[in-house]
């Protein structure tokens, strides 16, 4: 159910219309629940900015291994201000 969520949410986020008001994403550790034991990992992605076509989302967009409850958020320029 979460990937199947994340997959929505990535096909929301790629579109072309809002990858021009929001180019960046941000990786939110525990965006749909606090985990009872976190992954170091994961809490060391935090908050982390890159533009929405940068590789490593390739590689760490979330969900990440079993369980996991980590989000990713669309921002704008006026965001990051």
């Amino acid at each position: 159910l979460r990937s199947a969520h994340a997959a929505g949410r990535w096909a929301q986020m790629t579109s072309p219309k809002m990858l021009k008001l929001r180019p960046y994403w941000q990786y939110r550790h525990g965006e749909t629940r606090r985990p009872a034991s976190p992954r170091a990992q994961h809490v060391a992605w935090d908050g982390k900015i890159y533009l929405a076509t940068d590789p490593w989302w390739q590689i760490h967009y979330p969900p990440n291994d079993w369980l996991c409850s980590c989000g990713g958020r669309a921002l704008s320029v006026r965001d990051l201000a």
